[in-house]
């Protein structure tokens, strides 16, 4: 029957329960619901471990992405949303800085803690200019089109998609082009009523769609609603796209395990966690080489300064 919790991104209060940061329920068996790794009040867990028995309790901030393990089984995985509004009442709960802080509950409480640990990780987008490989040299050399492989050409060191259906795979040295956790960007202009994308874990396919790997949308007046910086069919960007025809602006796209961050010239647009019973056929975490698409004849898209940062497989 004993409750307590671990707090982050707090700071010193000396009464009443922490006003700033985010609390980690620990409470197995006592009357509150809310179980051991619960993201108090954000995302609660119902069942708690046992009492009298040491357990584990793993907690990691990146960014605005919280993933807590009991155990080593992940419990809670949450981004906490650009406009977030924190529970009534709980105005701090949101992400920021600071320090830790146990939880004393109440008299009839008893919580023992040993083995605190702390690691702290790089930011959740690095700025320096280290580990990242340019994948276009001005010429397609390391870049392989599918079907109708004239749709793809290159004018004043830019990639031109225009034409029939087609895919430009990347098949250069670069990491044997098979990539797993990475950051992409990308400078990436439209034309009026076209139509493209940015294919990551996928493979080279001859013809027809790409049929392993996810689609990050490049639409930004075509019919198709979906428009630029959606994950294709999964997470989409609806009617409003973030992109403007005939400017250039900057694509960026981050795999960390199961884990989507996409944003356009600066802005997230998807931050999605792929579930462990996710079955979409070949849309699924895995790894694989990038894809540029041709879409159709009347799409006319531009990409340049092309670059990948391969990141380290396990980055917790």
């Amino acid at each position: 029957n004993a409750n307590s919790g671990i707090y982050f991104h707090t700071e010193y209060q000396d009464s009443g329960w922490p006003a700033k940061g985010y609390e980690v329920q620990v409470n197995n068996s006592h009357s509150d619901w809310r179980k051991s790794g619960s993201l108090w009040a954000v995302q609660d867990v119902r069942e708690g471990v046992k009492d009298n028995e040491w357990f584990t309790e793993h907690i990691i901030v990146k960014g605005k992405h919280i993933v807590i393990k009991v155990n080593d089984k992940t419990v809670v995985d949450w981004i906490e949303p650009e406009n977030w509004t924190p529970p009534e009442g709980m105005p701090g709960r949101k992400i920021s800085s600071g320090t830790f802080a146990l939880q004393g509950h109440d008299p009839k409480s008893v919580i023992y803690y040993k083995n605190i640990r702390c690691k702290p990780l790089s930011p959740d987008i690095d700025d320096s200019q280290e580990g990242w490989y340019s994948l276009f040299d001005g010429t397609l050399d390391g870049w392989k089109a599918s079907e109708n492989k004239n749709t793809f050409s290159v004018k004043d060191g830019m990639i031109v998609a225009h034409g029939p259906r087609s895919h430009l795979f990347y098949v250069g040295p670069v990491n044997d082009a098979n990539f797993t956790n990475f950051e992409f960007k990308a400078k990436v202009m439209t034309q009026p009523s076209s139509n493209s994308g940015i294919y990551f874990h996928t493979e080279y396919q001859e013809k027809g769609w790409p049929g392993k790997g996810y689609e990050c949308q490049v639409n930004t007046t075509h019919s198709d609603r979906k428009k630029t910086g959606g994950l294709y069919g999964v997470v989409d960007v609806i009617d409003n796209a973030p992109s403007k025809d005939g400017e250039w602006f900057d694509y960026y796209i981050r795999v960390e395990g199961k884990h989507v961050i996409i944003r356009i010239d600066g802005h997230t647009t998807v931050a999605w966690t792929e579930p462990d019973d996710w079955s979409q056929g070949g849309r699924k975490i895995s790894n694989g080489t990038i894809a540029l698409q041709g879409h159709d004849p009347k799409s006319t898209v531009y990409y340049k300064d092309i670059m990948i940062r391969p990141l380290p497989e396990h980055p917790w």
